[in-house]
């Protein structure tokens, strides 16, 4: 603020060679820092993100998809154009989740952790959660028999990290199980 005035100040004094009274330069203090106070509480927020020339894929450090989806923007405004598409329908991945659940194993290395989440797709929007069970019970199966996919699942990779796997590829509550 007190920049802005000795800049207005001397470009005052420069234009009719005499400076601003005291009472003049409080009130384009006033000026000044009400001009100023919109951009005084901007919040910059930086977003990790990593491309993977030799995969084709990127990957955005986000909890949520928008954060994901300005980023992509930004790209697209800086490069001019940047192809790019969601990882696969969400719908895919719960199927995969699903068989998973079914065949009794996850497959790359993945055991089963200790909730999941079962949804139906249709306009109902059936929605079972259950924490600390065993996914290959009867119960599941039938749930899974009725329509029900799979959206979430906790999984555990190598005993060391646990995670829970959305239908949307997002990896949520990461912990080390040391």
């Amino acid at each position: 603020v007190n920049q802005q005035l000795q800049e207005k100040v001397s470009q005052i004094k420069s234009e009719t060679g005499s400076k601003p009274g005291r009472k003049q330069q409080t009130d384009m203090k006033q000026e000044i820092l009400f001009d100023l106070l919109p951009q005084a509480f901007t919040k910059l927020k930086k977003v990790g993100a990593y491309i993977d020339n030799t995969h084709k894929i990127m990957i955005v450090d986000s909890a949520s998809q928008n954060p994901a989806e300005n980023v992509i923007s930004q790209l697209r405004q800086t490069l001019g154009s940047f192809k790019a598409t969601a990882f696969g329908e969400s719908s895919g991945m719960a199927t995969v989740m699903t068989k998973w659940v079914t065949d009794g194993h996850a497959e790359g290395g993945l055991d089963f952790g200790s909730s999941i989440v079962l949804e139906t797709l249709d306009e109902a929007k059936s929605v079972i959660r259950a924490k600390n069970v065993n996914y290959l019970t009867d119960e599941m199966q039938r749930h899974i028999e009725n329509g029900y996919l799979v959206t979430q699942i906790g999984l555990v990779l190598n005993d060391r990290i646990e995670f829970t796997l959305t239908h949307d590829f997002a990896v949520k509550s990461i912990k080390f199980t040391d």
